[in-house]
């Protein structure tokens, strides 16, 4: 099964096959470590930490995110992945 040209998700990791991840994945991870939704602009969703500075936007909830880009996210929220 194939979703927007990426092979098949595999669940039971933290990053598929090709290293995509799916982003609501991502949000609950986030989440978990203190960051809230504070803000929406169009399908992005911006979180912020109140300890710490700036904020993060995730690309569309339905949408799967490059290995990079998970990797990116997972080093400025603190979150663990890969």
């Amino acid at each position: 099964m194939q979703k927007n040209g990426y092979d098949k998700f595999e669940r039971g990791s933290e990053i598929g096959y090709l290293g995509v991840m799916q982003t609501i994945e991502l949000i609950e991870k986030i989440e978990k470590r203190g960051w809230t939704l504070f803000n929406v602009r169009g399908e992005h969703y911006q979180y912020r930490h109140p300890d710490m500075k700036g904020k993060v936007t995730m690309p569309p909830v339905r949408s799967t995110i490059s290995k990079k880009l998970a990797g990116e996210i997972f080093t400025i929220t603190g979150a663990e992945g890969k």
